[in-house]
């Protein structure tokens, strides 16, 4: 089974790299270097600041789910874990390495973490479907656009308000996932849901900024065509088949741009910073402080970590523990 998961992952990988490596083909390499040459630097340095300040909302909010939880252990460790978390998170296909802040916890503690990081990751999907919902105005029509809008929002007020008390009355779900679903349920239901909510809309909006500032330095549209395009962008970021969404990304990236007149050679340059000012540069500073000087020292923390991020869910959803334990134990 974790030989077939193994196959799996790296069959997704290739073909993740093998439309990346389309993509890279189909453009002219003259045309691609033209583009790099006629970029603004300046913008790249907005695009850092950007970036700075979606990591520091996502540190900030990160650091409060723990402290209201009861689980802080302080900035430098909340810091550490988000960084990390980043860096196994492009390792890995779908970006499910962002759940291993847990392994950066003691033993005691590294469930009720990992529902924080649900919750945490939960609150940044609902802000980027959010964004998405938006995008539909101009990408389908004001009439749609505006109906999936007040749907989605109508949805997500319910659902803080009523939904999650449902969730109590599992006739729907199997026996085995009912306590595990409790203690989430009740764990969500403990946090101030419009304080997260307007800390994960303040970091995509970072993002956003990010993507328009980018767009800016190839000198093309921005405000309009980053904030249809960053959703989606984000979404194809954190596709299954591929590692960092390498491929998915870049073809999502031509066919939104290409309808607001940008050049493909300047969707492409854009797409690949994008992933780098939101993933790449915190990915690395991530590794950075986990590998602390030693190379070899730090590849296996970065396993040590894997494992017990693939522990910890198994103790959360026991049923997993028929699929994960090969991989565990390949780790170990």
């Amino acid at each position: 089974m974790a030989l077939k998961g193994s196959l799996r992952g790296l069959l997704g990988t290739v073909a993740g790299a093998a439309v990346g490596g389309w993509f890279f083909h189909r453009m002219p390499v003259s045309a691609l270097l033209s583009s790099w040459r006629q970029m603004h630097p300046a913008w790249l340095l907005c695009s850092l600041a950007s970036c700075a300040a979606m990591l520091t909302v996502r540190s900030a909010k990160w650091r409060r789910l723990l402290v209201d939880s009861g689980h802080d252990r302080g900035t430098a460790q909340a810091v550490r874990s988000l960084l990390g978390s980043y860096t196994l998170g492009t390792l890995t296909p779908g970006r499910l390495g962002d759940l291993a802040r847990c392994a950066f916890v003691s033993e005691p503690t590294r469930k009720i973490v990992l529902q924080l990081t649900l919750i945490d990751r939960l609150f940044d999907m609902i802000a980027v479907l959010t964004f998405a919902a938006a995008s539909c105005v101009f990408l389908v029509s004001k009439l749609a656009g505006f109906a999936a809008l007040s749907i989605w929002l109508g949805a997500c007020i319910w659902v803080s308000r009523k939904g999650l008390l449902r969730l109590d009355n599992l006739a729907w779900c199997p026996q085995r996932f009912h306590q595990s679903l409790r203690n989430f349920a009740g764990t969500l239901r403990s946090v101030r849901h419009g304080r997260y909510a307007a800390w994960a809309l303040a970091a995509s909006l970072c993002d956003l900024l990010t993507l328009m500032f980018l767009l800016r330095a190839f000198h093309q549209p921005t405000l309009l065509a980053a904030f249809v395009a960053y959703p989606w962008l984000t979404l194809a970021s954190g596709s299954p088949v591929s590692l960092g969404g390498l491929g998915p990304r870049e073809g999502v990236s031509a066919l939104i741009f290409t309808s607001f007149s940008i050049s493909a050679t300047a969707a492409l340059n854009v797409s690949l910073l994008f992933f780098g000012f939101t993933l790449l540069i915190p990915s690395l500073a991530g590794g950075v402080w986990l590998l602390g000087g030693s190379v070899v020292a730090g590849l296996a923390l970065i396993k040590q970590k894997t494992s017990l991020l693939l522990r910890a869910w198994e103790s959360l959803l026991p049923t997993t523990g028929k699929i994960l334990p090969g991989i565990s134990r390949e780790l170990d």
